[in-house]
């Protein structure tokens, strides 16, 4: 399990590196498409929905079961907190 989680985390912080920096404006201009008067391109939107959708499964499935039940408890995310040192 930990060699997978190692590879998750370089593969999230390379991605998240890249998209701040020399992707930055290319993103930008692909979520403000309306402000060009043109349509968001189909593949930009379908690579990106399909991205969330996956990023959303695995967040699901590394988050402990007491998260989830907090979280639908109190109708919010609440996991930084309880992984929060005292």
């Amino acid at each position: 399990m930990e060699p997978l989680l190692n590879v998750l985390i370089a593969n999230l912080r390379y991605t998240a590196e890249a998209l701040r920096g020399p992707l930055r404006e290319q993103l930008l201009a692909q979520a403000t498409a309306p402000e060009r008067k043109e349509l968001p391109d189909q593949t930009f939107v379908a690579l990106a929905g399909e991205a969330q959708n996956l990023l959303d499964e695995v967040n699901l499935l590394l988050q402990p079961p007491v998260e989830t039940i907090a979280d639908n408890f109190f109708g919010k995310p609440v996991a930084g907190y309880l992984a929060r040192p005292a």
